[in-house]
């Protein structure tokens, strides 16, 4: 696999207007930052931006909408990642300055990073990492959520799923599994890593993907939906014998 190393990019602090000495707005990655200006400009009174772009969860007018504006950023593939300091948190030195990115492991391992702020209006509330790790064995796949916050308030997260999906060329993808996940509160810097997910046989010879969905609900705020996400693809070509890998 070639290697694209993520290159250093500053944070970006919210705008002046929005933030006060006493109430101070976390900062954010600068590569979601077209997608916050865009939702301060929308005038959005719920918004969460990603990698894939903005999702609006009730609009200026307070009207509950199920908006999604595409804004991508460019996904980082990694060869080498940072090791966290004594005591520090693995998961939470890599793909910091970045919006999404991914590394492979081996063959049959690899994970997927990306970085979310949501927010309200012109205010940014708080930013949180969303990691998942892709085992293959066999031709089973099996996925780990880890959940890292960053700033703002505590956030519960609830409705989270991962489905397994076989892409089908032009056809709609075949589901291959729905996985639901239990409820988890983050409130530190501390990674939160929830139960392995194990996939079902995946017997068809084809590509494979997974989509994780999930809400939140920051302390002392009403919930947010975020948009879903690619995990990555994997393969899983020939018959019973041949193992699924990561290309």
């Amino acid at each position: 696999m070639s290697a694209v190393i993520l290159t250093a990019s500053s944070l970006v602090a919210t705008p002046a207007s929005a933030a006060t000495e006493k109430n101070p707005q976390p900062s954010y990655s600068a590569a979601l930052e077209p997608c916050v200006q865009k939702a301060i400009k929308s005038k959005a009174k719920k918004w969460v931006c990603e990698p894939e772009g903005l999702s609006i969860n009730v609009d200026g007018k307070g009207v509950q909408v199920n908006e999604f504006i595409e804004i991508p950023t460019k996904q980082s593939y990694l060869g080498a990642i940072a090791q966290p300091a004594k005591g520090g948190s693995h998961e939470d030195t890599w793909c910091e300055n970045g919006a999404s990115c991914k590394r492979k492991i081996n063959d049959y391992i690899y994970e997927v990073k990306r970085n979310a702020v949501y927010g309200s209006g012109s205010k940014t509330i708080g930013q949180y990492d969303l990691v998942v790790r892709t085992y293959l064995n066999g031709r089973q796949a099996q996925w780990t959520v880890t959940r890292v916050w960053d700033s703002g308030p505590s956030l519960n997260f609830t409705d989270s799923k991962l489905t397994c999906l076989e892409k089908r060329g032009a056809l709609s993808p075949n589901i291959c599994g729905t996985h639901k996940l239990s409820s988890v509160t983050i409130n530190s810097g501390v990674p939160r890593t929830q139960k392995k997910i194990y996939g079902n046989y995946l017997r068809n010879s084809n590509n494979y993907y997974g989509i994780f969905r999930t809400k939140f609900t920051p302390r002392g705020y009403s919930q947010y939906t975020a948009a879903g996400f690619d995990t990555g693809t994997f393969n899983c070509y020939g018959n019973a014998d041949d193992r699924c890998y990561v290309p």
